[in-house]
């Protein structure tokens, strides 16, 4: 997927984020990524979130705000990539932010396309192609050592990838494109879903 957190996932992957949100060239070693989208128009749930303004963050959050079985890994997540990095990494773009009296975060401009146009505008300096539309169909685990996953596209035509993200959003706006793949193909994987 191709909303935020996908874009973010492919741009980490490809090593062009600092640890402080700031841009770096792409790294000469850097693995080549490709991002899919099932819709044709990207980041649609950014353009509605926050009212159409995208609240970008909150201006404080930690651990107790989550629920997990992995504590440790969130707290290192949280570490790495704080909300003040966050926030960073568009106040460096360009995208100025303000925090509301309750604490979230939102582009100074209260457009929430600004934020996609920042997302956007480092997938292409990344050199990181964006296919759209492309619906993944069927995700197949590598069958052997050294094999890749098998990603499959709703025409049939097929991808070979050493690693996959998967970030198609959950069931909350099936309009933007998020219809429950994700939760489909983690089942399939033999993942266990816990009750929301």
């Amino acid at each position: 997927g191709s909303g935020a957190a996908g874009i973010t996932a492919a741009l980490a992957a490809r090593g062009v984020i600092g640890p402080d949100g700031s841009a770096r060239p792409v790294p000469r070693d850097a693995p080549a990524v490709v991002l899919l989208n099932n819709e044709r128009r990207l980041g649609l749930k950014i353009l509605v979130s926050g009212g159409g303004r995208c609240n970008l963050t909150n201006a404080r959050v930690d651990e107790h705000d989550y629920q997990t079985d992995a504590p440790h890994v969130l707290r290192g997540l949280l570490r790495g990539y704080s909300a003040q990095v966050a926030r960073s990494y568009f106040e460096q773009r360009g995208c100025k932010t303000y925090e509301e009296p309750l604490g979230k975060v939102f582009p100074r401009s209260n457009k929430a396309r600004d934020v996609l146009q920042v997302l956007l505008g480092d997938v292409q300096r990344a050199e990181i192609p964006l296919l759209a539309p492309a619906e993944v169909t069927r995700l197949t685990p590598p069958t052997a050592p050294g094999h890749g996953w098998r990603v499959t596209l709703s025409d049939e035509s097929s991808w070979s990838a050493q690693r996959v993200i998967l970030a198609t959003g959950g069931m909350s706006l099936p309009k933007t494109g998020s219809r429950g793949f994700g939760l489909t193909a983690l089942a399939e994987l033999g993942h266990d879903m816990a009750p929301s």
